[in-house]
This record gives C-alpha cells, sequence and structure tokens, in this order.
C-alpha cells in the first residue's frame, strides 16, 4: 500500500493541474502562464514529496478514513504528553520562545506613543464596551496598556473600524516605528467574548502594527500542538513584516509603500503565484520546523505519518500534513477537511524551481513587496 512515486513527473503534473485549476484549492494563476511548466524542477519536487510525505494509493473511502482517524489520535496522544510536562500556557510558550533565535526576538513596530495617538483617533467602541461600558479610551489604555488594546481589537472591531484604521497607517511615518522585542499578550478571561470574538484564530493571534502575539483561550482547553504551530508561525510573519517596514524606512514613498504593501499582504497580487499564499507557506513550514525541534526536548517525536498525501486516481486527492492535522483535530474534523498546507507547500516548491530560483525567500519578499 506504501509507496515512492517512480512516475515522478506523471504524478506530479496530476498535482500541479489539480492544484492550479480545481475549484476551493486558492489558485487563481494557471501554470499556464509561468511556461507551461517547463522550468519545473520535477526531481525537487519528487524529493519533497517523497521526504515529507508518506503516499498512500487508494480508492476504499474506509481505508482513508482509517487512515485519517490514525494520525488524528497520534495527535491527541502528543497533546496529553505535553500536557503531562507542563502546568500552564504559560510554561510552554516561555518554552517556545527559548528556541527563537534572537534575529526573531524582536523588530520595527509601532512605537507606544503613536499607537496611543491612533487609538485616541479611532476609538474602538465595541472593545470598550466589553472591557468597561463607563470608561473611555484614555483609561482603558493606561489601564491596559496599548498593545493589549490593540490585541483586542483584532478580536472585537468590525471592518468599518478597521478600514478607518488603515486610512490612519497611510499617514505613518519612519520614525513612528522603532525596534522592540516582540510582546506576548495573555488576555484575560474576564475580557474574553464568545458572542463577538472572532474565535477562528483561537487561540493565538498577532498584530503586525504593534509587534505582538496575543493568546486567548476562550473554552480553558489548552491544544498545546495548536498553541505551538501557530506561535511559531506569528513569529515568523512577525519577522517578515518587519524587514519589509525597515526595507520601506529608506524611501521617500514610506507612507504609500506601507500601506500598500498592509493592505495587499492579506490578498492576492501579480508579484508571484498568490503571496500571502507563499508567506503563509513560507512560516508554516518555519512553525513545522521549530514544532519539530521543540518536541524532542519533551522525547516526543512527530513522524512522516502525520505527512500523508492520499492519492485516489479517478476522484481527487486528499491531503494531510503535520499542520493540517493539528488544524483538523482542533476543530474537531471527523473526516478530513482542509488540504490547504499541502497546497501551499507544493506551490511553494513550483514558485521556487521556476521564480525563485537559488535567490533567498525573504529577500525575494522584502524587495517585491510593494
Amino acid at each position: 500500500m506504501w509507496f515512492n512515486c517512480q512516475k515522478v513527473e506523471e504524478l506530479n503534473s496530476e498535482l500541479v493541474d489539480f492544484l492550479c485549476n480545481s475549484e476551493g484549492n486558492f489558485v487563481d494563476v494557471p501554470i499556464d502562464s509561468y511556461g507551461n511548466g517547463k522550468q519545473v524542477d520535477w526531481e525537487n519536487l519528487n524529493k519533497l514529496i517523497n521526504e515529507k510525505y508518506c503516499i498512500v494509493e487508494c480508492d476504499e473511502i474506509s481505508h482513508v478514513n482509517r487512515i485519517y482517524q490514525r494520525m488524528q489520535a497520534n495527535v491527541k496522544q502528543i497533546n496529553l504528553d505535553i500536557l503531562n510536562n507542563i502546568s500552564c500556557i504559560e510554561e510552554l510558550l516561555d518554552i517556545c520562545r527559548t528556541k527563537i533565535d534572537d534575529m526573531y526576538k524582536s523588530g520595527l513596530f509601532l512605537s507606544e506613543s503613536n499607537g496611543r495617538k491612533l487609538l485616541l483617533e479611532n476609538p474602538p467602541t465595541k472593545t470598550m464596551s466589553i472591557i468597561d461600558k463607563n470608561s473611555n479610551i484614555e483609561d482603558i489604555c493606561d489601564e491596559l496598556g496599548i498593545q493589549y488594546v490593540f490585541a483586542l481589537t483584532r478580536l472585537y472591531e468590525d471592518e468599518g473600524w478597521h478600514n478607518a484604521m488603515y486610512k490612519l497607517y497611510a499617514e505613518l511615518e519612519p520614525n513612528y516605528f522603532e525596534e522592540k522585542e516582540i510582546e506576548i499578550i495573555y488576555i484575560k478571561k474576564e475580557h474574553l467574548s464568545k458572542e463577538y470574538a472572532n474565535l477562528e484564530k483561537a487561540p493565538v493571534w498577532e498584530d503586525k502594527i504593534m509587534g505582538a502575539i496575543f493568546i486567548f483561550n476562550i473554552d480553558d482547553s489548552l491544544d498545546s500542538l495548536r498553541v505551538i504551530s501557530k506561535f511559531y508561525h506569528y513569529v515568523m510573519e512577525l519577522y517578515l513584516h518587519s524587514s519589509i517596514v525597515r526595507n520601506y524606512k529608506a524611501y521617500e514613498d514610506f507612507s504609500d509603500r506601507f500601506i500598500r504593501y498592509f493592505l495587499q499582504s492579506e490578498n492576492d497580487t501579480e508579484l508571484f503565484f498568490e503571496p500571502h499564499c507563499l508567506i503563509e507557506a513560507y512560516c508554516w513550514r518555519y512553525a513545522e520546523k521549530m514544532l519539530h525541534d521543540l518536541l524532542k526536548n519533551f522525547g516526543i517525536n512527530l513522524d512522516k505519518m502525520n505527512n500523508t498525501l492520499i492519492y485516489k486516481k479517478e476522484e481527487c486527492f486528499i491531503t494531510e500534513n503535520n499542520i493540517d492535522a493539528i488544524s483538523n483535530h482542533a476543530r474537531k474534523r471527523k473526516f478530513p477537511g482542509r488540504h490547504r498546507m499541502f497546497s501551499m507547500d507544493f506551490k511553494y516548491e513550483l514558485f521556487s524551481s521556476m521564480v525563485l530560483k537559488k535567490s533567498n525567500f525573504v529577500d525575494y519578499i522584502i524587495v517585491n513587496a510593494e
């Protein structure tokens, strides 16, 4: 049942077609626009798949389900093993932070004084009502801190408020930013509301403007693998964002560049396949690497079984990698509902072989994020 694919170009061609043309696979740019696949490094792609994934050729849905359930049981057991070694989420993230290279621990982010000015100009009314209906924004900032309040706005404010804030971001100048360490913020339980919070991002999210990663544990559960993987993902996102801001400081049109990048980084442009998708892939790769390294401290091996490509000749591909498996377990999915991470991973390799060549991805992003 298990095998290494020998027909490299045939399988990868089908994968390219599937990932680049199938509905719901996050792809808008056809492969033909990048040379009809002629520049694809099939050998490198084959190496990626065979080194990172168990490949299963299977037509029986019952067997697919058994494989998926085994993977989910593996994630569940690892979560329990980690919980046997720590007492709380704070301890877990303290351990995570010690593993980060120094270059990723700090960056160029908006200063607290300028963050305060933004909140005074555009008070977050929904956030204020959840904290204390009778308080004003100045008192709330004094009591909780600017970064804490910005984190809450990510949870509670609507599109109208954020659009108003984007207009203020367009007026930012280089000297409004300063070098500072990434802050880890724990949202207090009394400031959490299931009714209003953006639970899709639970339990870890980031704020690129102020340079913070915040934790909001709505239901008191601790899905340790989800916390670890998302934490490291956002560490790399903040590093990339900070690197781009630092590069923009040299330009007279800093404000225009900054707001253009800030808005486009959440979407797709024509810079390359899908900018947001590739950045996500890069950050998840870093997260997966750090996750493996961290788990070794607990004597845990997140083995290759959790990187599985289920290949169905006449229907579709169902894929799970470590990050997908962790995400699906956290969402209590009984059957594979996502294969986005594999899709991102594969497209990153396509991009690397056809566009990036041997240059550094981070440098490419910094130079081309306009």
